[in-house]
């Protein structure tokens, strides 16, 4: 009890109260906007990244690093389900056009090696 008599009773209008609280919310602001930006770009979604931040600076702006930094890890924990940028990409189903194609062959060209195709198409 003898603490809380000693409090100013108008810390809210206290500069230096304000100082602080600017300082708390900017400190607030810059560690949980970085952490969804900088998953983000190592993991090849910077645009993920960046739209997670964006979500997480009002959160972080009104409620502190207690708001900000649960919605960074809901971002981070999208961009890791997402995987890498650099998966490989599907191969090309086979069109029904291939499939009449290869029964069109004689029975003389079953022994013959197929051609290879390109990776890069």
């Amino acid at each position: 009890m003898f603490l809380l008599a000693q409090l100013p009773r108008n810390n809210g209008n206290d500069p230096a109260f304000q100082a602080g609280m600017v300082a708390g919310i900017v400190l607030a602001v810059i560690i949980c906007a970085t952490i969804p930006i900088s998953v983000g770009v190592k993991r090849g979604h910077p645009i993920i990244g960046l739209i997670g931040s964006v979500f997480t600076i009002p959160a972080a702006i009104l409620l502190g690093c207690l708001g900000g930094l649960p919605v960074a890890a809901v971002f981070v924990v999208i961009i890791l389900v997402m995987g890498d940028g650099n998966a490989p990409r599907k191969r090309k189903r086979k069109r029904r056009a291939d499939y009449l194609y290869e029964e069109s062959y004689d029975d003389d060209d079953e022994d013959r090696p197929r051609r290879r195709r390109r990776d890069d198409w």
